[in-house]
């Protein structure tokens, strides 16, 4: 079958997409944090770019290093209360960010409200695992010891607040087992004591962002997605009716990322550095929205 739509050029550009020298800590330290206004703006007229300047062509072939896990030199287990700490080390207080490779990519929107508010934020994940309740089939693999693990160290801890959040796309999982599994991992965490909230997904993308971007530089939209795309659709609903049951709060990226479409630039910046994760240096500027959002918790 002929591949159609951006993916036709896509496949074949992957290859020019390569990566170059890794995203720095320095990098991310150097964006400034929009507003709300500043956010809304941006999101609001990237659906009218349509080629990539020559900054961010320039870009483009490291943009695969411009993840979280590479900027901040985060493993691919983060499993201990020790392991993976951010935020302000020697605090007290302590918040836990609980999830898979999103928790890894919203900490450059996190962690600076951390540090402000002299609060140790301690990243208990593994990629791949979701952290659902219930998820122990073969296809899970140890996915569900991990959680039991974290869920134990958690609730030890008693830590002010539990943010959780992952990727929600799945095909395999229907919506009742998607909500039934957050509650149930919600409710594990009572004993900790701890406030909760969630952090809902992003638009996924049916391809790699980079790559499409090589294939349509001066055409970039072709690379966009709707808003909701729901040729991958995700559990985000499932996910907000969960944390509504049990009191948790639900913070939603979506108008962050994107308004009628999901552009895969948002002003300066290239926003995903594959179909489904935010760019560390896009987290970043999101800094000083997500952590409003997020205040009563840090």
């Amino acid at each position: 079958m002929k591949t159609k739509g951006p993916l036709a050029k896509v496949t074949a550009a992957v290859s020019l997409v390569v990566v170059a020298a890794a995203f720095s800590t320095q990098a991310i330290a150097a964006i400034t944090p929009g507003t709300i206004t500043q956010v809304k703006s941006l999101v609001t007229s990237s659906t009218k770019i349509m080629a990539l300047s020559s900054q961010l062509s320039a870009k483009l072939a490291s943009v695969g290093t411009d993840n979280a896990a590479v900027a901040l030199g985060i493993p691919t287990m983060c499993e201990s209360l020790t392991s993976c700490v951010f935020g302000d080390p020697a605090a007290t207080t302590s918040v836990v960010l609980m999830g898979d490779s999103h928790a890894r990519m919203w900490l450059p929107a996190i962690a600076p409200r951390a540090v402000a508010a002299h609060v140790r934020l301690i990243l208990l994940a593994v990629n791949g695992c979701l952290v659902l309740g219930g998820m122990n089939g073969p296809s899970f693999g140890g996915c569900g010891a991990h959680l039991a693990s974290e869920i134990t160290l958690i609730n030890k801890l008693k830590p002010r607040s539990v943010l959780l959040t992952e990727r929600t796309t799945s095909n395999t999982i229907s919506d009742a087992t998607w909500k039934a599994g957050m509650l149930a991992t919600l409710r594990a965490l009572a004993p900790s004591k701890a406030k909760l909230a969630i952090i809902g997904d992003v638009q996924a993308f049916g391809w790699s962002v980079p790559a499409c971007l090589a294939s349509y530089p001066t055409a970039i939209q072709k690379c966009s997605v709707p808003n909701p795309n729901r040729s991958v659709p995700g559990h985000e609903s499932q996910e907000k009716s969960a944390a509504r049951a049990v009191g948790a709060k639900y913070v939603d990226p979506t108008p962050w990322m994107c308004a009628k479409r999901c552009s895969p630039v948002i002003g300066s910046f290239i926003a995903y550095w594959d179909s489904n994760h935010v760019t560390a240096s896009y987290a970043s500027y999101l800094a000083r929205v997500m952590g409003t959002a997020l205040a009563p918790y840090l």
